[in-house]
This record gives C-alpha cells, sequence and structure tokens, in this order.
C-alpha cells in the first residue's frame, strides 16, 4: 500500500490522480469489429482525454505503443476531447508518450 501511495504521489503521476478527471478504469471500448479493447485507465475532463496503459515488466514498447494508438484512434472517433497516450512502465518509473 505504501509503494502505491508513494507512485501516486510522485510529481510525474500525482496530476492524472486528482480529482480534476472522470476516471474510467479498465472499461471496454467495443470496436466496429466486434472486438473488445479495455484500456487500463481513460481520463477525461473539458480538454483532453488520457489514456494510460500501465506496465510492470519488461519493455516491448514497439507492441504497447500500437495498442495504445488503437485505443486513442477510437477514443477520438467516439468524439472525447484531444486523446493522449502513455505508457508508464511503473517499475521502472518510466513513461511514453503515445499519440496517433
Amino acid at each position: 500500500k505504501k509503494r502505491i501511495q508513494s507512485l501516486v504521489e510522485d510529481e510525474r503521476v500525482s496530476r492524472f490522480f486528482d480529482d480534476g478527471w472522470k476516471v474510467l478504469s479498465e472499461r471496454e471500448i467495443l470496436l466496429p469489429t466486434g472486438k473488445r479493447e479495455r484500456p487500463d485507465r481513460v481520463m477525461i475532463d473539458e480538454r483532453e482525454t488520457i489514456v494510460m496503459d500501465y506496465k510492470f515488466g519488461e519493455k516491448k514498447q514497439h507492441k504497447y505503443k500500437d495498442r495504445v494508438k488503437e485505443y486513442l484512434k477510437h477514443i477520438k472517433q467516439m468524439g472525447y476531447p484531444e486523446p493522449k497516450g502513455i505508457i508508464w512502465y511503473v517499475n521502472q518509473m518510466e513513461f511514453v508518450k503515445v499519440s496517433i
């Protein structure tokens, strides 16, 4: 519990865990193909929408970036404002920005 608390209080991520966001965790996105995708965390405010995918193991950036780009593409099609993506490698405390 202390580890998680210290992670979300870190200045690099604390803004994503404040009360200013409408948060959708593990919500399904139904794709036109009938396939369902489930981003880890989607944060929405009046200016932007951020998709955050958590990773706890090794980096496989290309694969993960492609998946987040797909999430962003569909979220944009749904009309959410300014979709942006972040892959958070939690154990390494590293962040990769993703855009479409």
